[in-house]
């Protein structure tokens, strides 16, 4: 089951990293971003990549 809760967004200067520990497919880490209140049209939506089980990717910080 894929739980909001268990992303992790970690923040820089201008990005931000999200980390789930699970495999998830592109269309539910997109569902994820937005569902934490970025949404991937506005904050962009790059880097996805699943790595021995861990789903990452990152977002601009700014959706200016």
């Amino acid at each position: 089951m894929v739980r909001i809760n268990d992303l992790k967004i970690e923040l820089s200067v201008s990005n931000m990293y999200y980390t789930y520990d699970g495999s998830l497919t592109r269309e539910q880490a997109l569902e994820m971003q937005e569902e934490s209140g970025h949404h991937p049209h506005g904050y962009g939506f790059f880097g996805y990549k699943v790595e021995g089980g861990v789903t990452t990717w990152n977002s601009f910080k700014c959706c200016d």
